[in-house]
């Protein structure tokens, strides 16, 4: 049975022995009360934009207010300079802006349908049309017994009383032929924004697609650490954990905002996500190594409001509400040369294109002329498009999958041609 997203939820029968989580849970929602203030985390203090390394509890604010009588003709009360929690004083911190959920309508190149449900790849609620998110994790619905995908609930929820999930999404060229199954539980609140949907018409692959590891254990994030994440329209991304437990006011296209818990990463190389990322996993990377383990710690729900930094949602949290358990040592799995060759294709950058432009095209940073140029491409440069956002092309300059920056789409050209 699909679990109602707008029952209550039930307060918490104990309260946490951990004097910061037991903040979060409950000081923290008294502070979102307040009007202006949209989120409150535990992060680093900056200073010119840049971290200093002591820890402090982040505000997020809606605008920031430097006077005093301003802020109290709104109705708030200002922020003190230090927060005291479990006999420790924190600085505070303030940043501007709310966190939006990646909505899914992405102008990004459809994504093949695949022969089995595996996780990061395009998925989505049959019902909704042009939309498209990414899968989580596989896994088992404890009551039922049953396989399931993991995703957001704003991604896989019901939709016009539509419950049926399909690979790919609706934005990816999705048909009534490509359901996998029906909605088994949703949640959307304070402890996360996820949906599961039963594996009913195809083979289960736990392995991720362009990672090739399969989540056998869940963690809790840390600050400082470093994190993976599998999109649908981003590819492969790397992130660092900047705030390790917030509670954010999260905005919403289809419904009213909510607070929710989670954590926020922050890009490594330039690497932001894009629309249609929500539901990818969040994989802890190894510290000696740097490659993929088989820790799951969130769940992406959405990016801070300059588009630069991603908000996850705890997938302890999750898998605790909606009863799911991990399945990544449990199935049969596809040959590995079968799974890693599908994942080569999608992180290797895709159509090939030109710079058309006789005196050359910027690269950038991000997808717009207020972020920063890194280069500048000469006419008949080739590129290879990893994804698009409004009219900026994510493009990759060695074919090797990896991000490199944006170009304007204007200046760019199929090979055979055809400008974009």
């Amino acid at each position: 049975m699909v679990e109602n997203r707008r029952r209550p939820r039930k307060a918490p029968t104990t309260v946490s022995e951990d004097p910061v989580r037991a903040f979060f849970d409950q000081d923290a929602l008294g502070w979102l009360a307040h009007p202006n203030v949209v989120g409150i985390a535990l992060g680093r203090k900056q200073t010119a934009g840049q971290d200093t390394g002591a820890e402090a509890i982040v505000f997020r604010v809606a605008r920031k207010l430097e006077d005093r009588g301003d802020i109290l003709a709104i109705g708030s009360k200002p922020i003190p300079a230090e927060i005291e929690i479990g006999g420790r004083r924190y600085p505070t911190d303030v940043l501007e802006g709310q966190y939006r959920a990646g909505s899914s309508n992405a102008p990004v190149d459809p994504k093949q349908r695949f022969p089995f449900i595996c996780p990061g790849v395009s998925i989505g609620n049959a019902g909704a049309v042009g939309d498209a998110g990414t899968g989580t994790a596989v896994v088992r619905h404890l009551e039922s017994g049953k396989l399931a995908l993991l995703s957001c609930d704003h991604v896989l929820g019901r939709r016009d009383g539509n419950d049926l999930a399909m690979q790919p999404g609706r934005a990816d060229a999705g048909r009534p032929k490509d359901v996998f199954g029906r909605l088994l539980g949703q949640m959307r609140d304070l402890d996360g924004d996820a949906a599961i949907a039963a594996i009913e018409h195809r083979p289960a692959e736990p392995r991720i697609a362009g990672l090739g590891v399969a989540v056998t254990k869940l963690g809790v994030p840390m600050l400082g650490q470093k994190l993976v994440k599998a999109g649908r329209s981003s590819l492969i991304t790397k992130g660092e954990v900047v705030q390790s437990i917030a509670v954010t006011l999260m905005s919403y296209p289809d419904s009213a905002p909510i607070n929710i818990r989670g954590f926020e990463i922050r890009p490594i190389d330039n690497q932001s996500s894009l629309e249609g990322d929500s539901g990818a996993p969040w994989i802890l990377l190894d510290s000696v190594t740097g490659r993929p383990t088989e820790t799951l710690m969130g769940i992406h729900v959405g990016r801070t409001p300059d588009g630069r930094n991603s908000f996850a949602c705890f997938a302890t949290d999750v898998f605790r509400r909606l009863g799911i358990a991990l399945v990544g040592a449990e199935l049969d799995r596809i040959p590995v040369g079968r799974l890693a060759s599908i994942g080569t294709a999608r992180t290797r950058a895709t159509p090939a294109l030109r710079v058309l432009a006789r005196s050359g095209v910027a690269l950038r940073a991000g997808p717009g002329v207020e972020f920063k140029r890194l280069d500048n491409l000469p006419f008949g440069a080739t590129v290879w498009r990893l994804g698009v956002e409004r009219n900026w092309t994510k493009v990759d300059l060695k074919g090797d999958g990896a991000a490199d920056g944006f170009v304007h789409s204007e200046f760019l050209t199929a090979e055979d041609g055809v400008s974009l």
